[in-house]
């Protein structure tokens, strides 16, 4: 247990490094904490496949997809052989190899065959739709050269578990602007692909449909008609975890 949460303090002042893009300093923290759990937890465990896929979409992030792919390929295999085939974790452990396996043509059949079991593990279930919309995108991308109207249908796809997805309340001014970015890229795209198909009349529905979804998220940010009180339960938490992050930050001043 406290190697467990050693590794977790670790990891989360590496999150705080990546975050203000201090980017040596959270590679460290994040070599360290897997370092750490692998010697202490043993290779297999489910820790040390978190451990890997944070530090590989750090370098993925670095543009160092090369030495990622080691750490993705590890979490996928710790987490399929801990949680079985068809876990929503290996899905997401899946979709991000991919996202690394997809810069390089020569690997983009791979990044393919990924997205395909992700999704397929995934099926219509909403329980995990920010992966499902990922993995959607990507497959849409890479398809689209050579298959319009798959990659099409992959693309509505995402937007609708977009769609379904409840208004983001949480985190910074930053932290939201980068989820409206993220998805209104989709609408964007799928604008994009619809003109270039000759459908000006369906390009206005996706513009439409982005304009609106971006105003249901700017309205739940504001907190507009949430009168709500947290539960005492969830209140008691959230204070401690603002404590907590307080805490690392305090530490990170002084390294």
């Amino acid at each position: 247990q406290a190697l467990k949460r050693e590794g977790s303090r670790l990891d989360q002042i590496a999150v705080l490094y990546r975050e203000t893009e201090r980017y040596e300093k959270a590679e460290l923290r994040f070599r360290e904490a897997l370092d750490l759990v692998e010697r202490g937890l043993g290779g297999d465990h489910l820790r040390v496949a978190q451990s890997r896929l944070d530090l590989a979409e750090l370098l993925r992030a670095r543009g160092r997809c090369e030495e990622a792919v080691a750490h993705y390929r590890r979490a996928a295999e710790i987490r399929e052989q801990a949680l079985g085939p068809g876990h929503p974790d290996l899905a997401e452990t899946l979709t991000y190899f991919a996202r690394c396996l997809a810069i390089t043509p020569s690997r983009r059949d791979a990044a393919r065959e990924n997205l395909d079991a992700a999704i397929g593990i995934l099926g219509n279930s909403e329980a995990h739709s920010a992966v499902a919309v990922e993995a959607l995108a990507l497959r849409a991308d890479l398809a689209h050269g050579t298959d319009p109207a798959g990659g099409s249908r992959d693309l509505a796809e995402a937007l609708r578990l977009v769609e379904s997805m409840r208004p983001h309340r949480g985190g910074g001014e930053g932290v939201r602007a980068e989820f409206f970015g993220r998805y209104a890229r989709l609408y964007e795209r799928m604008v994009r692909w619809e003109v270039a198909a000759g459908h000006p009349d369906r390009a206005l529905v996706a513009a439409e449909r982005g304009r609106a979804r971006a105003l249901l998220d700017q309205l739940a940010a504001a907190h507009v008609g949430d009168t709500t009180p947290l539960p005492p339960e969830i209140e008691s938490r959230q204070t401690a975890a603002r404590a907590e992050l307080a805490e690392i930050r305090e530490r990170m001043n002084f390294e």
